[in-house]
């Protein structure tokens, strides 16, 4: 046998041992080509399913597409405004029905307000400072609201009581449906207003100056006993005293009076003398800070808690520096007024 003999019989060898080594690697990489053919197969499944899902949304779209625009309901559209508006605390159905009972009709209508700002209290972010905002949409609306409010105490006693009623009937029913139940209790203290009693004083100090200016209008505000008093001298240094006592110059009138309660535990002089006489004389006091308001907006105040103990301040001032002409009003109550503030908008908000 020769060379080239040789060497041929090398080189089939060679092929047959190439070829049983391939043979061999084959059943070891199956497994990969089978996955990588599976992930191919629910890849092309995905795409499939969005095409279908693309194709539906488009049949979907080309159908409403020929269709009218539905109308716009503009109450509806007003009612939604004005509640996403309001802060976290003042969506439960007291506080909305507090502000816009002691509003006039005509000015209690979510459609005229444009905002209500709820103070949020500096220890329990939850619960109301004691002092709201409400911003009307044209200041025609804010003055007309002020003439017509009649400035007597506001009894809600039934309107707590129905507030109160409705809301232990929602949560029963929550409960019942094995729905979830909003506690009113929490790390950081309880949501929502404390309520204990439930009566409410309604003012404005810039109509009270706009009848005294006119004689016609002071003639007739004599009519009333209240308006016929007087704060004696002594009460007023009294009410001075207190001021500077307990640092509270920068704090509105209103605030001021229904802190004499809270400091010497009776209101009976704010009822003896009236509430806007009582403000007045707080007024004249050097450093008593009046606020400057937009003139669509009327500002409320009340106490939050009974026997509060809060530093009174007063809400921050409008964003653009508001106007002096501005109409202002406060509310000071007996405690946690605002629970009780809610019974009256139930009716408007029902419809």
């Amino acid at each position: 046998m020769d060379v080239l003999e040789l060497l041929q019989e090398d080189g089939e060898l060679e092929a047959d041992k190439k070829a049983s080594e391939v043979a061999e690697a084959k059943p070891a990489d199956a497994p990969k080509n089978v996955e990588e053919e599976t992930k191919k197969r629910k890849r092309s499944r995905k795409r499939q399913r969005r095409g279908s899902c693309e194709a539906k949304r488009s049949r979907t779209e080309g159908e409403s597409a020929g269709q009218a625009p539905k109308a716009v309901d503009m109450e509806r559209k007003a009612r939604s405004v004005f509640l996403n508006n309001l802060p976290v605390e003042a969506t439960s159905e007291w506080i909305k029905t507090t502000v816009l009972a002691v509003l006039p009709e005509g000015s209690n209508e979510p459609a005229v307000i444009e905002r209500v700002h709820i103070g949020r209290d500096k220890k329990y972010p939850t619960r109301c400072a004691g002092w709201a905002n409400v911003t009307f949409t044209s200041e025609t609306v804010a003055r007309d609201a002020v003439g017509k409010l009649d400035y007597q105490m506001v009894d809600c006693e039934e309107l707590l009581k129905a507030a109160e009623e409705k809301e232990q009937q929602n949560t029963a029913a929550t409960m019942d449906s094995g729905g979830p139940v909003n506690k009113r209790c929490g790390g950081h203290g309880p949501k929502g207003i404390r309520v204990t009693r439930r009566c409410l004083y309604a003012t404005s100090g810039l109509q009270q100056q706009q009848q005294l200016n006119s004689k016609e209008d002071h003639k007739a505000s004599s009519k009333s006993t209240a308006s016929q008093f007087r704060l004696p001298t002594d009460l007023v240094e009294q009410l001075r005293n207190l001021v500077r006592e307990h640092s509270l110059s920068d704090s509105p009138a209103g605030r001021l009076a229904d802190s004499y309660r809270r400091t010497f535990g009776h209101r009976v002089p704010v009822q003896e003398y009236g509430f806007k006489n009582f403000v007045a004389a707080l007024s004249s006091i050097p450093g008593v800070s009046t606020w400057e308001e937009k003139p669509q907006q009327i500002w409320f105040s009340w106490d939050t808690e009974e026997d509060a103990d809060d530093d009174l301040s007063p809400p921050p001032p409008a964003a653009d520096g508001g106007g002096g002409g501005g109409a202002f009003c406060y509310m000071p109550a007996d405690p946690n007024l605002v629970s009780s503030l809610c019974a009256a908008a139930a009716s408007v908000f029902a419809k």
